[in-house]
C-alpha cells in the first residue's frame, strides 16, 4: 500500500524529468540482503552528493 505525496518536474539543459514521490506503509527492507544499498541517517544525508530535486523533496518532506 502506497500514499502518493508529490510531483515534480525537473528541468536540465538536455532534458526533463517527471518525478512522482511515494510514501510506502509497511514496508519491510533487508539492507543486509543489498549489497549495493548502504544505510545512510538523515544526519549524513547532506554530505552525500544527490540531484537537487531530491534534495528538496527531502527538505520539504524529512
Amino acid at each position: 500500500v502506497y500514499t502518493h505525496l508529490t510531483s515534480k518536474k525537473h528541468i536540465l539543459t538536455h532534458q526533463i524529468i517527471h518525478l512522482r514521490f511515494f510514501a510506502l506503509k509497511n514496508y519491510i527492507f533487508n539492507f543486509n540482503k543489498q549489497k549495493e544499498l548502504n544505510w545512510v541517517s538523515l544526519s549524513k544525508l547532506d554530505e552525500l552528493p544527490q540531484p537537487k530535486v531530491i534534495h528538496d523533496f527531502i527538505n520539504e518532506y524529512l
